[in-house]
């Protein structure tokens, strides 16, 4: 008897095959994309803050004794939880703000002083910013760095005294004119005396409220102009200094015959 061989009949998958193998390519695109979309997300995030920082009352030390405000100004988004803190050079943190929960434009930080280190003193220090500009807030907070530097205030009167009289001491009655001209800024509450060389007081002037460019010195002599060396000694406040700076002065000497 012979055997017959048969070869084995293909078949065409049965759709309950057909539809698990769908759903397996759906499932692994499916997690590529989860796994995708997180990485672009964190591409877009930005990386440092979008801030730029001055100092409203300006840059001199003595004007800070218990806190320093720091003007903040987003370049960009708003910026969530803000905060700013002050270092020095060397990592010692001098000061540091409450947070502000929102910041879309600008904004004032206060940097509050410890008792130790206030007054501040003249010198550089490092500002750290820190704050949430993304709106995915997996982003996570960023941060940026900035130098400031406080200066110390001028205890020089930047004025000159162009043409100081001279001659006889006979000349002069009973007012002794002296012309002050400033060398830049405005100075405010210029006050004038004229000493003898001894250091005795022999006139004063009016105070004046602002001197901008050239004015004339009336002082008013309490005595006779005897022949020999005086000193006119003028303060007043410098314009772009704070109060807390305190006067500056300027002299000169006058020699009469």
């Amino acid at each position: 008897m012979r055997s017959t061989l048969t070869s084995p009949t293909s078949r065409p998958c049965s759709p309950s095959r057909r539809s698990t193998g769908s759903r397996a390519a759906a499932a692994l695109l499916a997690g590529a994309f989860m796994l995708a979309a997180p990485q672009a997300a964190q591409a877009a995030c930005l990386t440092r803050l979008p801030a730029k920082v001055s100092l409203p009352d300006g840059p001199y030390a003595a004007a800070y004794t218990k806190q320093i405000p720091v003007r903040v100004s987003s370049r960009g988004p708003r910026i969530r939880n803000l905060r700013a803190e002050l270092y020095t050079f060397s990592g010692q943190r001098l000061a540091v703000s409450p947070p502000r929960r929102a910041m879309r434009v600008v904004t004032t930080l206060k940097l509050r002083l410890d008792d130790v280190f206030g007054p501040l003193q003249v010198g550089g220090f490092t500002l750290v910013l820190t704050g949430e500009p993304n709106r995915d807030r997996s982003c996570g907070p960023k941060k940026t760095t900035r130098i400031l530097r406080f200066s110390a205030c001028s205890d020089k009167l930047p004025v000159t005294f162009p043409d100081l009289p001279g001659g006889h001491a006979s000349d002069y009655g009973g007012f002794l004119s002296v012309p002050i001209r400033s060398n830049g800024p405005l100075i405010r509450d210029l006050r004038s005396s004229v000493y003898g060389f001894d250091g005795q007081l022999i006139g004063r002037a009016p105070s004046l409220g602002a001197l901008f460019g050239q004015q004339m010195l009336d002082h008013a002599l309490t005595q006779p102009l005897l022949p020999g060396r005086y000193n006119v000694i003028t303060e007043g406040l410098i314009g772009d200094q704070p109060r807390s700076c305190g006067r500056a002065k300027a002299e000169a000497a006058m020699t009469f015959e």
